[in-house]
């Protein structure tokens, strides 16, 4: 779970930054919601849980939005620490999202001639996700379905502007572009861009939900329908491939792992692939390999994605376990080892530690040692999400 970069879905294209120093009282405490920002980003989610605690004690001054992104921040603090029952019960005490006091017109004192939903994505991404983690993972599926359909609508309404909604002009006025402003269809394509992104997430989210619940025909059924929609989106190729394997079904992943490649290798002949695209097809070569036990073809597949992406935490891993089926023990733990050393922000993950420490074990000489100085040295530079367990301390 990410926190979402902007605010609700306000529309007006004078909205002033300060504006909220109208509801300024002569020094009342306030709370500063780009500190929480700060801390999401470095993972420090402890030390945000204890300025909300802090500014809820002294009843710090917010504005209706800022209210919103500070419970929003909140939730989502509670979630990556685990706590996601506290966590849905703040989200049922805001009630339905879609309540009049969440629009800015409700508040024409403070936003005056302001329209729209103060709501972020990030909050009705956390709506629909944390229902899943506390065992209603029927409620999340409609969440998520409902929160597509949101998405597909912004999107459409972003298309149907062509630059002339307050919306795109407010979120985009401070973008430039070769020295000036976005001119109206730039901005018009680029809040569809974003909004057709949020809507790849969600598909993806969904997906991943069915498969969670081992429907997977539902799943293949879902991919298909969006693909029928979007029949260039590589992404979703790929996790269509991937599906086919849990199948079972290695002829028919081959098959979608080659329209990946063919989309790719098309979008490079126009200048437009980037390395990411690239570092996909090459872990999907790996993956067949895998899967067909041609260890050394699937090293050299995730050699070639590590040479574009140093950092690329699941080829280095899936490199590793390659080596060790290979009986190659030493050199697995040596890319792991590099892996984490080298780019840590990138690669420490549990997955990937628990793995290291899985390949400790084999080895079988001062494992418990080995990882007890890595569980150490993760405790100096991982965030507060990170579960130690995965250490097999």
């Amino acid at each position: 779970m990410g926190i979402d970069d902007s605010v609700g879905d306000r529309s007006n294209a004078a909205v002033d930054l300060n504006r909220t120093a109208s509801l300024k009282k002569k020094n009342a405490p306030r709370f500063d919601t780009r500190n929480m920002q700060e801390q999401a980003r470095k993972g420090s989610w402890r030390l945000l849980l204890e300025n909300v605690k802090e500014a809820r004690k002294i009843a710090a001054v917010f504005s209706p939005e800022e209210r919103i992104i500070h419970t929003t921040y909140h939730i989502l603090a509670l979630a990556k620490l685990g706590n996601y029952t506290s966590a849905a019960e703040e989200l049922a005490a805001l009630g339905d999202l879609q309540n009049a006091s969440f629009f800015y017109e409700d508040h024409p004192d403070v936003y005056p001639g302001i329209s729209g939903s103060m709501v972020p994505f990030s909050l009705r991404w956390l709506h629909a996700a944390i229902p899943y983690r506390i065992g209603q993972a029927s409620t999340s599926m409609e969440r998520m379905y409902s929160l597509l359909d949101y998405c597909s609508q912004k999107e459409e309404k972003a298309l149907a502007a062509d630059g002339k909604s307050e919306e795109i002009d407010e979120i985009f006025s401070s973008f430039r572009l070769d020295g000036g402003v976005l001119d109206e269809e730039q901005r018009s394509n680029a809040l569809a861009r974003r909004w057709k992104r949020r809507k790849e997430i969600v598909n993806f989210a969904i997906i991943n939900l069915h498969l969670g619940q081992k429907d997977y025909i539902v799943a293949l059924r879902f991919v298909n329908e969006t693909l029928a929609r979007d029949p260039e989106n590589v992404e979703l190729w790929s996790k269509f491939a991937h599906v086919q394997l849990q199948l079972g079904d290695v002829d028919g992943a081959k098959l979608s792992f080659a329209k990946v490649e063919a989309l790719v290798d098309e979008r490079a002949k126009g200048g437009e692939v980037d390395s990411s695209l690239l570092c996909l097809v090459g872990r999907n070569k790996g993956l067949v390999a895998f899967v067909e036990k041609q260890y050394a073809a699937a090293v050299k597949a995730y050699n070639a994605v590590l040479e574009i992406s140093p950092g690329d935490a699941l080829a280095a891993n899936n490199k590793a376990l390659c080596l060790m089926y290979s009986r190659d023990l030493i050199r697995a733990t040596q890319v792991l080892e590099d892996v984490l050393q080298k780019h840590t922000e990138a690669a420490l993950n549990e997955t990937l530690v628990l793995n290291l420490c899985s390949m400790y074990e084999l080895a079988a000489i001062n494992s418990n040692e080995s990882k007890r100085k890595l569980s150490s040295w993760i405790l100096q530079v991982a965030p507060d999400d990170f579960d130690l367990t995965c250490t097999r301390l």
